[in-house]
């Protein structure tokens, strides 16, 4: 009898999705043993070319030999990147350590390998997404969004996107969160169905205080996730649970904050207009003694004036009696007013930030019932042209 000649796997040949890949990974592992890493590296070594999938499929061997326990830190080492010569098996060692760095969380190491690497040998912006990464995560360090933006205007890989999404969602202060709302979307633009995205999307809206559209989000990524998958499930309930507490407690927190400006903006404007009060009360009594001091100087000029008649003594006194009631009108109604304007401005102004407030979170609903209504439309239409292109291979 003839022994069955085992074959050997090559990375080129991993399948493209399904459980067949999933296999085959494991198989890798398990073939290759302790020399699955070094093996890889030789097969891409006499590569004719490198690719995006060349990326995904040493990124999903790492994860895997993470899970059997054969991680990459145990059988390389970034030394083995200054003894390599030749440049696709350097990219591959490169590969297999900064990703196995980042399923860690260390960014610390992603960025001692990313001090070792020419950016010039990068494909398709790995190494400047890694270093992006590092910066992101570190509690140390702050990359700028325009930088994020000016990368992303060329169209990155959806690989490239999620290691930005992984460096967005570690950081350490919470920040990103337009730029998380941002690649998110696009990822999700390329595949509505992208689980992971549909997290990094909620965690975004969660940072911008957009709680009822987050825990949306979440409810459409527990709905599409493979009921399966177990792990990823508990990521979508644990992150759920977070953003309902928290909620909770920010509609609670601005009720209390309104609720507070309102008394202080109240007692600080009774303590003013007490103020204002206070001082014409003292401007009154000024203004009628000097009314007074005015009457009594303007008898005794009259007195010595004998030559006036009754009635324009009495002209004069009434002349002077209107110009002292105009001063007093005066500043009540021109002086007082006007410094009651401020009040009036502050109070016009919360009232329409509080407005601005509700129509903004009435539009975002909107926006969000009409977005998860088109994407329910779209998965519709793709199950019906998935089950006609079955009905026709099949026939």
């Amino acid at each position: 009898m003839f022994k069955e000649k085992k074959i050997k796997l090559h990375v080129k040949n991993m399948p493209r999705e399904g459980d067949s890949r999933s296999n085959f990974r494991e198989q890798y592992i398990q073939d290759y043993g302790d020399n699955w890493a070094e093996t890889l590296a030789d097969q891409m070594a006499v590569d004719e070319h490198v690719n995006y999938d060349d990326f995904v499929n040493i990124s999903d061997l790492v994860w895997t030999a993470r899970q059997n326990h054969v991680p990459v830190q145990n059988l390389i080492s970034p030394m083995d990147l200054t003894n390599t010569r030749n440049a696709k098996k350097r990219w591959a060692i490169a590969i297999m350590l900064l990703q196995a760095e980042r399923l860690d969380f260390n960014y610390t190491g992603v960025r001692g390998v990313c001090s070792m690497l020419n950016k010039q040998d990068e494909f398709f912006g790995e190494f400047t997404a890694f270093n992006m990464f590092s910066a992101m995560a570190s509690p140390h360090d702050r990359i700028p969004e325009k930088e994020i933006h000016d990368f992303l205007k060329v169209r990155r890989a959806p690989k490239i996107q999620h290691l930005l999404l992984h460096g967005m969602w570690l950081s350490p202060e919470g920040e990103y969160s337009e730029t998380m709302v941002l690649v998110s979307n696009q990822v999700l633009d390329d595949n509505p169905r992208d689980i992971v995205a549909h997290l990094r999307l909620a965690e975004g809206l969660r940072r911008k205080h957009e709680y009822k559209r987050a825990v949306r989000i979440l409810d459409r990524g527990i709905e599409l996730n493979d009921s399966r998958d177990t792990k990823i499930h508990e990521d979508f309930t644990r992150q759920r649970i977070v953003t309902t507490q928290e909620g909770q407690m920010w509609v609670l927190l601005k009720k209390h904050q309104e609720s507070l400006d309102d008394q202080i903006l109240e007692y600080s404007e009774k303590i003013r207009n007490e103020q204002y009060s206070m001082l014409f009360r003292i401007v009154e009594i000024l203004a009628l003694f000097f009314a007074i001091v005015g009457l009594f100087a303007t008898s005794v000029s009259l007195a010595s004036l004998g030559d006036l008649s009754v009635g324009q003594r009495l002209s004069i006194i009434f002349a002077g009696g209107v110009v002292l009631i105009m001063f007093v009108l005066l500043l009540h109604f021109i002086l007082r007013p006007e410094s009651d304007r401020w009040w009036i401005e502050r109070r016009q102004d919360i009232s329409a930030r509080k407005w601005k407030a509700k129509r903004d979170a009435w539009r975002s609903e909107v926006v969000d019932e009409i977005e998860q209504s088109n994407s329910l439309k779209v998965d519709g239409i793709r199950q019906e042209l998935d089950s006609i292109k079955c009905h026709i291979d099949n026939l």
